[in-house]
């Protein structure tokens, strides 16, 4: 099989080299269109792991939500100050209004679009001294409900309000101070505030930002685009126009030169459902034996009635609890991004206008940017304040990533140009191993790409070790055959000459790489 390879790259060198070209071509387009940065480690847990099937439970059925945390610490005593406090309900206010606005060229419209999107903040959620919501006991009724201790301390104390500003601080600062002894008590003698809204010395105070659901948003899109793109009527009537979600009117149209007509429709619903037969069985099938219905289910012709009794059945409380199948929250990313790479290009471009992050509903990295900067607005020498939570914590250790892959490859590269200038003193010496390299981290990355894995800790790393590794290889060939050519009439001799005593030998040490990297997956 070498001796194929090295015969027809020696015949047919051009043709090579272009076919190279092209493939690095799409595989940049690749790398540009789906690979990503994943700073949740988490992730990566196995899923048979009990520790990691329970937390996956209690995320799937008691209504998790990732949270950003915002401290606030006065330097100069208690945070329960008049100034202090509506400064945390200024903030609370300004937190439910902050959005982001994102460009991007859009085939729907057919110009630049700029749209202004929430970031994913729950407003109706968001908790802190200045705006507290706790279950609180109705007298009259006896009954347990929700409400704010704002608006019923303001009712203890006979503070009145304006129409609509029940919950929020009184206007006067006199107010407000009788309503702080009570509210202090309020907080300690609660544990589940005390320590986690306010510190028990009172100088330090939390903002609670939690974040939408977004596998809750990943589920009712997945399943609303397949069940639409499963039936071609319903498809059609979509890019008639017909379909609220969808308020563009593209049948008959031609876009990037496919026709929008009856026979794309068919052919895509048709396409849509043997990928996704294909993908719900991998996924699903080692439940089989305990949800007989499923396995019927599975065997059907994929329809949107078969897809609504599959998620139904995958909605029971227990049913990613089997240690055979991977978790809740894995299943819903993979069928979210199963629905993004299988439905047609202008239902996905659809989802821009809906979300500002259509791959993960919102962008951590972003949100922490704009919370830091709405922070930044209210800190002053007395005030200062500390952002942390997971989401902030995934956020940084992905920019952190992408700053290290942005900072050490440029380095690697360097090396390894001096190491071949200072070997071989020739440009053919210089760039025929640096470009081989390049290319082979280009696919690699491709590779990922396509197949969904992201960069991550463990993998930012890999880029520079191709580079380190495979720059011998090269060297190696190309100094066997700068070592034997004497003249250009003979080159092609010399380029088979040397691949054929060198090239075995190199092919058996990229072999022993490959099983030493390979080894670490068991």
């Amino acid at each position: 099989m070498l001796k194929a390879v090295r015969e027809f790259c020696v015949r047919h060198p051009w043709l090579v080299v272009l076919a190279v070209l092209v493939l690095t071509a799409g595989a940049i387009t690749q790398i540009k269109a789906k690979l990503y940065f994943e700073g949740d480690v988490t992730k990566f847990l196995p899923g048979y792991l009990k520790a990691v099937k329970a937390n996956d439970y209690s995320q799937k059925n008691f209504n998790y939500q990732e949270r950003v945390l915002i401290g606030i610490e006065s330097s100069n005593g208690s945070v329960l100050e008049p100034e202090i406090l509506r400064t945390i309900e200024a903030m609370v206010l300004a937190l439910k209004d902050l959005t982001a606005t994102k460009v991007f060229e859009s085939k729907l419209t057919g110009k630049t679009e700029s749209i202004t999107l929430p970031i994913g903040i729950d407003t109706e959620d968001i908790n802190s001294i200045a705006n507290l919501e706790d279950t609180i006991l109705d007298k009259a009724t006896g009954a347990v409900i929700a409400g704010s201790v704002i608006e019923k301390l303001k009712s203890d104390f006979g503070i009145q309000s304006e129409e609509g500003m029940e919950e929020r601080l009184p206007k006067s600062d006199a107010d407000l101070m009788k309503l702080i002894p009570a509210l202090k008590k309020r907080v300690m003698d609660d544990r589940i505030f005390k320590g986690s809204i306010l510190a028990d010395d009172s100088q330090a105070a939390v903002i609670q930002v939690p974040m939408i659901r977004k596998w809750d948003y990943k589920s009712r899109f997945a399943q609303l685009e397949l069940e639409t793109a499963l039936d071609p009527q319903r498809l059609k009537s979509r890019f008639q126009g017909n379909d609220s979600t969808f308020p563009f009117q593209v049948y008959g149209k031609t876009f990037d030169g496919v026709a929008i007509d009856d026979a794309y429709i068919e052919n895509h619903s048709r396409t849509v459902g043997n990928k996704l037969s294909s993908f719900l069985s991998s996924e699903l099938n080692s439940v089989v034996p305990r949800y007989p219905l499923l396995g019927e289910l599975l065997n059907s012709d994929p329809t949107p009635k078969v897809l609504q009794e599959i998620m139904r059945m995958t909605k029971d409380r227990d049913f990613f609890l089997d240690p055979e199948i991977r978790g809740w929250e894995q299943f819903t990313n993979d069928l979210y991004e199963f629905t993004l790479d299988v439905i047609d290009p202008l239902s996905r471009e659809n989802l821009e206008f809906k979300f500002y992050d259509v791959r993960d509903i919102y962008n951590l990295k972003n949100n922490y940017e704009l919370i830091k900067e709405l922070a930044a607005d209210y800190e002053n020498p007395d005030l200062k304040f500390h952002i942390a939570g997971q989401p902030v914590t995934v956020a940084l250790i992905s920019y952190m990533m992408q700053n290290d892959m942005r900072r050490m490859v440029p380095i690697a590269l360097g090396v390894v140009f001096l190491v071949l200038l200072i070997s071989f003193r020739n440009v053919a010496g210089l760039l025929i191993p640096l470009l081989t390299v390049v290319i082979t981290v280009i696919w690699t990355l491709a590779i990922m790409a396509i197949s969904g894995t992201p960069l991550s800790i463990s993998t930012t790393s890999m880029p520079i070790v191709l580079l380190a590794v495979g720059t011998a290889y090269g060297i190696h060939l190309l100094n066997r055959y700068f070592s034997d050519i004497d003249s250009a009439e003979n080159r092609p001799v010399i380029i088979g000459s040397s691949f054929k005593q060198v090239g075995p030998a190199v092919f058996m040490a990229a072999v022993a790489t490959m099983a030493g990297f390979g080894s670490l997956y068991f």
